[in-house]
């Protein structure tokens, strides 16, 4: 009996891998995809643009939209509905750019950003009503595998379909694999999120983070530091494709150097389980790494060949990750 349960929880973590790792390959992709569909119009201005618009909504609208989600009475429907509309939204950039007013395929991009908060961290939320909590530490290990191969896979994938066939294609296939994931998330045991119809406490426990950030020098220095450092990530999708250019090579070769970003990234996490990383100071270690970050992806920007500019672009640590 014991050894039934225990495989029913681990067939469930399986299904949850394969749901968010659609997910997670859309989100990471996305910008890569967009900036290749704009640039290759001869717009980096637009490119810009339909960045932000994906990106901002993540930072802006995602309290509000994990808030509807935890006071849904279905939210199996509203994580399934929400991975659906940034599949449409993605299609709709893919379809609309060029044919009609930029205004449509940003206003496609808003949505997506929209709900692309609850393909990520929402995802990650439900966990505590799928697994017991004494699983929850290796469900939350497996959910960060999830992002690594999303963040490491999608860029190099997108690169790769805009390479061989058209940036149209690869969002279009980002578009398909997102609402493909929606099958598996549908068979998910999704019980309403723990928050639900607490208000009160959630927002005494956000008080109280709050409270512990602004008392705690060293909590305080992290956060503002790591806050500064999420401000690179969305130019860095645009800048590796403008880089990848200046160096002889197609934009679509920038998504190679994102991934590589990102395998530095797995990497360093990886590297901070070892047990003489564990006792250096997390706030040097913070720091340490947003000047490592800096200084490296510098040096790419001077680089003279692609290749140098792969290897030093390959960040240690993963202070500043979006995941």
């Amino acid at each position: 009996m014991v050894a039934a349960v225990t495989a029913s929880r681990g067939s469930v973590l399986v299904r949850y891998a394969v749901a968010a790792v659609p997910a997670r390959c859309a989100d990471g992709g996305s910008g890569v995809a967009v900036a290749l569909l704009a640039l290759g119009r001869g717009d980096p201005a637009l490119a810009g643009l339909l960045i932000g618009a994906l990106n901002l909504p993540h930072a802006l609208a995602g309290p509000f939209v994990g808030r509807l989600a935890d006071r849904s009475r279905s939210p199996r429907a509203t994580y399934a509905g929400a991975m659906l509309v940034f599949a449409a939204g993605l299609a709709g950039i893919a379809s609309t750019l060029g044919r009609v007013s930029v205004l449509v395929p940003v206003a496609f991009a808003l949505v997506a950003g929209t709900v692309g908060p609850l393909l990520t961290g929402g995802l990650s939320g439900l966990l505590v009503g799928m697994v017991p909590s004494e699983r929850l530490h290796s469900a939350y290990s497996i959910d960060a595998v999830t992002y690594n191969l999303a963040y490491v896979a999608a860029p190099a994938a997108v690169a790769a379909a805009s390479g061989l066939a058209s940036p149209v294609l690869a969002m279009l296939l980002l578009a398909g694999v997102v609402a493909a994931g929606t099958g598996m998330l549908l068979t998910l045991p999704i019980g309403q999120p723990a928050v639900a119809g607490t208000r009160e406490r959630l927002a005494g426990a956000l008080g109280g983070v709050a409270r512990a950030v602004w008392v705690s020098r060293r909590l305080r220095a992290t956060t503002v530091a790591t806050t500064l450092g999420h401000f690179g990530w969305g130019g860095l999708t645009l800048g590796v494709a403008l880089l990848a250019a200046q160096l002889g090579r197609s934009p679509a070769a920038g998504g190679i150097l994102l991934s590589g970003y990102a395998l530095g990234a797995l990497a360093g996490s990886l590297a901070m389980h070892w047990p003489p990383a564990r006792r250096i100071d997390p706030v040097a270690v913070v720091l340490g790494s947003l000047l490592a970050i800096g200084g490296l992806l510098t040096m790419a920007a001077l680089a003279p060949t692609f290749p140098v500019a792969m290897g030093v672009s390959r960040r240690p640590g993963s202070s500043t990750g979006r995941s």
